[in-house]
This record gives structure tokens, C-alpha cells and sequence, in this order.
């Protein structure tokens, strides 16, 4: 027989996460574990940087970078497509096209 889900503890993940990385490692004391912090007015990414140091400016200009080589590159596709497009012998392929509309049509209705 399976075991019961555990019951909610009341902790958010991050505070459920102290019990691995929280104070240093090890048992905290019962007065200090018993209180909950206060608040730092911080959000969660700007608390990362106290892992990750100042990291957070580079990712946001990466993030940049990579949106404009994406729309760089978007642009130079759009622009070969078009030139591929103009290639294309569409006379012989709509009448191609029809041909074989025209066969699927008739294999169906059984002609």
C-alpha cells in the first residue's frame, strides 16, 4: 500500500528549500528557525545575485543580442524566400497541380 502524500507544511518551495541550502548547512537553532525572516523587499532574481554576483545586466543584454540576431536573420530568410519564390516556374506548377487534382478527382469518384 502506497504512503500518504505528505501534508502541506505551510512553506513556499523557497523556504522548504532552507532544510538543504538554508543557513549554512546543518541544524539552525530552535529561536532561529522558529522565525521567519523578514521580508527583503527584494525580488527573487535580484536575491540570485547574491549567488550569481551582477550576472543578471549580462543575461539581459545577451537576451538582447540574441533577440536581434534572431530578427537579423528572420529578415535575411524572409528576403531569400522571396527571391526563391520569384524562381519558381508557377505556370508549370499550378498546371501540374491541377493535372493531378484533376486525377485524384476522378480516382475517387471512381472514373
Amino acid at each position: 500500500m502506497a504512503a500518504a502524500p505528505a501534508a502541506p507544511s505551510g512553506k513556499t518551495g523557497w523556504e522548504a528549500l532552507g532544510k538543504w541550502v538554508g543557513g549554512g548547512g546543518g541544524a539552525a537553532p530552535a529561536a532561529e528557525a522558529a522565525a521567519p525572516a523578514a521580508p527583503s523587499g527584494k525580488t527573487g532574481w535580484e536575491a540570485l545575485d547574491k549567488w550569481v554576483g551582477g550576472s543578471g545586466e549580462k543575461v539581459g543584454e545577451a537576451v538582447e543580442r540574441a533577440v536581434g540576431t534572431v530578427q537579423e536573420r528572420a529578415a535575411e530568410l524572409k528576403e531569400d524566400l522571396k527571391e526563391i519564390r520569384e524562381k519558381l516556374p508557377m505556370d508549370e506548377i499550378e498546371t501540374a497541380g491541377k493535372g493531378l487534382l484533376a486525377a485524384l478527382k476522378k480516382m475517387f469518384r471512381g472514373k
